[in-house]
């Protein structure tokens, strides 16, 4: 499946991935301009590796997510930069494929919860079967 960035902030000048006070006024404002607000607490975040152009999610992603990614001087990059972006990611993605094989690492700042899947009609009726034969055999121990 493709993912698509629904929009784009960066790419700025070297790693702002960081703690930092310059480098969390940096974040709050690229995010703040892909209509997320966020309060600059490192804690609140995930922070992840990528390996060989893949960067995998321990937590997975659905529907509004906002990351950022830090591309470094490898093969294929934009070079020392960072961007940040809004995706719409879908349903438990717990990975993307970067088309930079620089990448070097990221932080996940939100993505929305995942929604329970609606049990299929059959689940349905199994339940019912299975209280039906349990009000049988209630109703034969009474007699």
């Amino acid at each position: 499946m493709s993912i698509q960035a629904q929009a784009c902030a960066g790419f700025f000048d070297g790693n702002l991935l960081s703690n930092s006070p310059t480098d969390v006024a940096a974040q709050k404002a690229a995010l703040n301009s892909l209509g997320f607000v966020w309060n600059g607490d490192f804690n609140t975040v995930e922070k992840h590796g990528v390996t060989a152009g893949t960067l995998d999610f321990s937590t997975p992603l659905n529907s509004t997510t906002y990351l950022a990614i830090h591309f470094g001087n490898g093969k294929g990059g934009p070079g020392n930069a960072t961007a940040f972006y809004r995706l719409d990611a879908g349903s438990n993605l717990d990975s993307l494929l970067l088309n930079y094989s620089a990448g070097g690492n990221a932080v996940l700042y939100a993505t929305s919860a995942s929604t329970p899947p609606v049990p299929e009609p059959e689940t349905y009726a199994m339940l019912l079967a299975g209280l039906g034969v349990v009000g049988f055999i209630a109703r034969r121990r009474q007699r």
